[in-house]
């Protein structure tokens, strides 16, 4: 079986930088979003990021805002306890 590591506050800041940036990013603290990613997985982090900019797109938004992806990275934590449980 494989195991990965879950990333540093430092990769999931990048990470969501790197897959937010067309979305008006400026002014966001990555170092605080990464602080609520903490304990997420590398595609749990991605796919938030991937609802974030689903959720510009569907309701027409050209920019996303540190709460818009604060909440998909808390939806994630609560989605992965789901999980774990069995539920």
């Amino acid at each position: 079986m494989l195991s990965y590591e879950l990333p540093s506050e430092t990769h999931i800041a990048e990470l969501l930088k790197a897959r937010l940036i067309r979305f008006g990013v400026k002014g966001i603290s990555w170092k605080r979003l990464a602080k609520v990613a903490n304990g997420l997985s590398h595609a749990e982090i991605t796919r938030a990021a991937a609802d974030v900019i689903k959720d510009c797109l569907v309701y027409d938004r050209e920019l996303a805002t540190e709460a818009d992806i604060r909440g998909t990275l808390i939806e994630r934590h609560g989605v992965g306890a789901k999980i774990k449980s069995g539920q």
